[in-house]
């Protein structure tokens, strides 16, 4: 059988060179600057789904108000109220399409907030308003106001 042994010819090592671990204040320092990047970074994560449903709330209002010129081209008037663009109106006596303009779903801006639809409006024929991420008239950024 053969036996190895390995020798060496470096002088031991003192405990601190030995040492191959973190000290306590190493650990805390890190920790430190993981929590000062997450303060910086956490914000801007936690504000990209408002932002997303703005500009889906800009994009909505663009279908909603070719949906609604769309039934004014049928039905020779503007809508009572949204509602008749999901399902007929009594007395409507135009083309209707089988699965109305838009879809039920669509009443709702993407915050959960009804569409405002102001008739006659004061921008032109009908006004659409979304009051933003807040519901409330005014506001700046995700809560300001959006219109047709």
């Amino acid at each position: 059988m053969f036996y190895f042994r390995f020798r060496s010819n470096t002088p031991p090592k003192t405990p601190r060179q030995a040492s191959h671990g973190f000290t306590l204040i190493e650990v805390m320092v890190v920790i430190v600057i993981i929590g000062i990047m997450a303060a910086l970074v956490t914000p801007k994560l936690l504000s990209q789904p408002d932002i997303a449903r703005h500009n889906a709330a800009k994009a909505n209002i663009k279908k909603l108000s070719a949906a609604v010129e769309l039934y004014e081209l049928q039905q020779q008037s503007l809508p009572q109220g949204l509602s008749a663009l999901v399902k007929p109106e009594p007395g409507v006596s135009g083309l209707y399409p089988p699965g109305g303009y838009i879809h039920k779903d669509d009443l709702m801006d993407p915050w959960g907030n009804a569409w405002v639809y102001v008739m006659p409006g004061q921008n032109g024929p009908f006004d659409l308003i979304s009051y933003g991420k807040d519901g409330v008239p005014g506001g700046e950024g995700v809560n300001s106001d959006l219109s047709n």
